[in-house]
């Protein structure tokens, strides 16, 4: 699974990263298998546990993308802090571009073993 190098260290738009949580230490994976029901093509997103790296696979890996075209700090290819991004998934990993997005928690739509 190809994903991006930064010698420099800083971010640029249309990189493909790996997302880990500084305070529980897991890694973001999507979950192609797990659709989301009473949600038109939905699909679970979870975190790996605390110390275990899945590595760059196709479902650990996203795509940063611009928010605007053009935002205070002009249209070159790094990201700064405060600039609005999306996570996008890999082109390898599904037949369609996915956006991660969130949903309000309702009676439809919440975890499906703890129903919260």
């Amino acid at each position: 699974m190809p994903w991006s190098h930064s010698a420099d260290g800083c971010l640029r738009w249309d990189d493909l990263v790996m997302v880990q949580s500084q305070q529980t230490e897991g890694w973001l994976v999507m979950d192609c298998g797990d659709k989301i029901p009473n949600v038109e093509e939905a699909f679970s997103i979870t975190c790996t546990g605390a110390g275990q790296n899945p590595g760059p696979m196709t479902r650990s890996v996203f795509k940063l993308i611009r928010v605007d075209d053009m935002d205070i700090f002009g249209s070159d290819e790094l990201i700064r802090y405060g600039q609005k991004i999306k996570f996008e998934s890999n082109p390898y990993l599904y037949r369609k571009k996915l956006q991660l997005s969130s949903y309000r928690k309702s009676h439809n739509v919440c975890a499906p073993i703890s129903g919260f």
